[in-house]
């Protein structure tokens, strides 16, 4: 990733950072992205959880081997 952020910034004839704040940078914009990822695999788990509470019929994992596997 780092090689592509200096990449671009040399296409779009951007002043160059120091090596460290291009580094800090990606790993702040790489935090976030694993951030936004991770509350979004929280949220289909616990709408997964619910709706295999609700019925197993309703939950997209366990109608297919009929029944409650436990989720």
């Amino acid at each position: 990733m780092f090689e592509v952020s200096v990449a671009w910034l040399r296409r779009h004839r951007v002043l160059l950072p120091g090596v460290r704040v291009l580094e800090r940078l990606v790993a702040s914009v790489r935090e976030q992205a694993d951030e936004r990822l991770y509350a979004v695999v929280a949220r289909q788990a616990v709408r997964a959880r619910r709706a295999c509470r609700a019925g197993w019929r309703s939950c997209r994992w366990c109608r297919p081997v009929g029944g409650c596997r436990g989720c």
